[in-house]
């Protein structure tokens, strides 16, 4: 055995690293070539070389230790991608830009817009630009349209009525695709109605786009194919319909089984629609209104062509067909649709100067007062819905109440509601209506509307209210 001398000091060495089979092979094959033993390479001690020996040693960690790397850099570029997704898809709150066709956009304040995850609009704000009548009050609001179509709302119900039929306002939510109720929110100047039921239910005149990303909310109209006089395009009429909503049955809903002598089918839908809008002279109409209208067919006082809204010209040529079934065949339509400036014409000239022959010493004031007795003023006529027509006989020269004794009036207080009609201008509801008893004067309202005033004697004055 090997003693170490006790009087040399220790020194303290290196560990020597042990070789590696590639760096062994490399020093044979140094050492075949020379004999000389001082010309092998220098062993490399850099820290690069250690590292690089110790990887070819340890291969399995190695790997392992890169896999651990790569997944860590995996989880670093998940975490910024979810950062960066999650920052961009945080609502805009910022406020909404309103844009109505060309008129100067405005901004209104997001939470006013959006509630309880719904995406509102106030129809109110947009009813001139979409050349609506509106109605109602802060309890129920009614936005009726040049073809008749309308929606009604009530505060803050989740129904709404499309064209008299209930539904029941289900949207998607605002940022997603869950479907929640919404109500309508009345105030005394605004009407709020969730975005996406009103593009549901608009199907032409108007188009409703959102900007998600911006925050803007843009109307714009759509025009027919038509040019007017100076080679400009006319806007089409705005049209609402219940489309793909379904509708409800009607709370306590009565069923109607009348039965008649013609064939009724083709006519019944017409009868059953229901059309309720107001026009008096606390709900004018405006000097624009026009609505949708439609040639009659039935007979008319010196042959004239006259106008009505599509529908009631279908019920008002079933009831002539069933007036003649039954034998009453004289009868005739001698006024329909009648226009704003017509009106005009009537109540300012032709009535004014009647007036004014009669009662020489009168003024103005009192001529007009008058006249109000039994004529609309311009914009306040029911005529100008298209809705109503009056009656005359071969043995009547002009409009009164001599239609009382015909056998056409006495057929129609019976029969007019069976086919949508009612007489508008009862001797009873004077003081309502606030216009003289007109025997003559039938409007229609729809079916269920005009049996339900038939069967209580009351006006559609009367009726409405009943409905809010």
């Amino acid at each position: 055995m090997k003693r170490k001398n006790k009087h040399l000091p220790e020194i303290e060495q290196e560990p020597i690293e042990a070789l590696s089979f590639e760096e062994i092979q490399l020093i044979r094959a140094a050492r075949e070539k020379t004999e000389d033993r001082s010309q092998l390479p220098p062993r490399d001690q850099s820290e690069k070389a250690k590292l690089g020996r110790f990887a070819r040693k340890n291969k399995l960690v190695v790997a392992s230790a890169i896999v651990i790397l790569l997944a860590m850099l995996v989880g670093i570029g998940f975490g910024i991608a979810g950062m960066i997704s999650f920052a961009t898809s945080r609502p805009n709150t910022s406020d909404i830009t309103v844009e109505i066709g060309e008129e100067k956009p405005f901004t209104v304040p997001y939470d006013e817009m959006v509630r309880d995850g719904v995406l509102y609009v106030d129809l109110r704000a947009i009813a001139p630009f979409a050349d609506l009548i509106v109605s109602g009050s802060t309890e129920y609001m009614q936005f009726a349209s040049r073809s008749g179509t309308f929606l009604r709302f009530e505060n803050d119900s989740e129904f709404a009525r499309i064209n008299g039929k209930l539904v029941e306002m289900i949207v998607k939510e605002f940022r997603g695709n869950e479907e929640l109720p919404a109500k309508a929110i009345l105030t005394k100047d605004k009407c709020y109605v969730p975005y996406r039921f009103l593009k549901e239910c608009v199907m032409d005149g108007l188009q409703l786009r959102w900007n998600d990303e911006e925050n803007i909310l843009s109307f714009r109209r759509t025009y027919t194919d038509i040019l007017d006089e100076e080679k400009q395009p006319i806007a089409a009429t705005l049209l609402f319909d219940v489309g793909s909503f379904t509708v409800l049955p009607e709370p306590g809903e009565k069923t109607y089984e009348y039965s008649y002598l013609i064939d009724i089918e083709p006519y019944l839908e017409s009868i059953q629609t229901e059309n309720l809008l107001l026009a008096n002279k606390q709900t004018p109409l405006g000097e624009d209104f026009v609505p949708a209208l439609e040639e009659i067919t039935v007979a008319t006082a010196n042959k004239r062509i006259l106008y009505l809204d599509a529908h009631a010209a279908r019920a008002l040529e079933a009831m002539m067909l069933e007036m003649a079934e039954v034998g009453v065949t004289d009868v005739m339509v001698t006024s329909a649709y009648r226009s704003y400036k017509r009106q005009y014409e009537l109540f300012h000239v032709t009535y004014y100067q009647q007036e004014k022959a009669k009662h020489p010493t009168w003024t103005d004031e009192q001529i007009y007062a008058e006249v109000l007795t039994y004529s609309a003023a311009p914009g306040t006529s029911e005529h100008q819905t298209g809705l109503c027509i009056d009656f005359l006989t071969s043995t009547m020269n002009e409009l009164n109440n001599s239609f009382e004794g015909t056998p056409a009036f006495e057929w129609l207080s019976h029969n007019a509601h069976r086919f949508g009609f009612v007489l508008r201008y009862d001797k009873d509801k004077v003081d309502i209506t606030g216009y003289s008893y007109e025997s003559w004067h039938y409007r229609f309202v729809g079916l269920e509307a005009a049996t339900e005033i038939y069967e209580k004697g009351i006006c559609l004055e009367e009726y409405l209210a009943a409905q809010n």
